[in-house]
């Protein structure tokens, strides 16, 4: 399930707390995988970290919200790519 943000920023984008609890419905207990991607603006080493940085960032957002929905913080795995858009949610 993808995930969309404000441009470079880890603030999720309005409406999607609906998709959160379908998450939460479906996998109350975990695990659950959210990789998050950076908006990488070119292949230089400063633009990689810094997106890996933001993805890490959106991840983490991610977790805390459902975290807070009642998932287990430590049923939850996060990862962070330079390139992709948002972040999204992968049930194992």
């Amino acid at each position: 399930m993808a995930f969309h943000f404000v441009p470079q920023s880890d603030q999720l984008s309005s409406g999607q707390e609906g998709e959160l609890d379908k998450i939460v419905r479906k996998r109350p207990n975990g695990p659950l995988v959210i990789r998050g991607f950076g908006d990488a603006a070119s292949l230089s080493a400063q633009d990689q970290s810094d997106a890996v940085r933001l993805g890490l960032l959106r991840a983490k957002r991610l977790a805390s919200e459902l975290s807070k929905r009642g998932v287990p913080a430590p049923t939850i795995t996060v990862r962070s790519d330079a390139f992709g858009t948002g972040a999204k949610v992968i049930v194992p």
